[in-house]
């Protein structure tokens, strides 16, 4: 339980139909967030980029995310998401197995030319498995680039 009376930075403004609104003061320095900020871990900051998606279709980030603690009442536990770069619009598929991957990416990429008349040239995924189609990428002049698996 926060009392106030030991942190005299942050003050309840008012209460109004059970809504409650804090308050900071900002002029106050605070001995707890000296210690906060000596403890935190110091990253370098990523380097800027200069490359811009222009194009819908132009670069997609495609990952899969499971199994799910509980399984759908269709028996999925696993959901793959296709990120388009240029728009940020996501697709979410659900699926039962990590397999069912490759034929979610090849009927998307025929989803991309019939319905937006545009190929997808680059595809970005995590080192995982569920992507290792070189064959066809190849086939059909996308680029597959990858990530790293965790991100620091």
């Amino acid at each position: 339980m926060l009392e106030w009376d030991t942190y005299p930075f942050i003050y309840l403004l008012s209460s109004n139909n059970n809504m409650h609104f804090i308050f900071s003061n900002t002029n106050i320095i605070c001995n707890i967030c000296h210690l906060v900020k000596k403890k935190k871990k110091k990253k370098l900051p990523f380097p800027s980029s200069y490359s811009y998606i222009i194009y819908l279709f132009e670069l997609h980030h495609i990952n899969i995310w499971g199994p799910c603690s509980s399984i759908s009442i269709h028996g999925h536990r696993y959901f793959l998401t296709v990120v388009d770069y240029h728009t940020h619009f996501t697709w979410i598929y659900l699926v039962k197995a990590k397999s069912e991957a490759h034929n979610i990416i090849i009927n998307f990429n025929a989803f991309g030319k019939i319905q937006f008349e545009n190929l997808i040239k680059i595809i970005r995924t995590d080192n995982g498995v569920k992507c290792n189609m070189k064959s066809y990428f190849d086939y059909e002049g996308i680029v597959h680039q990858t990530t790293c698996v965790e991100p620091p």
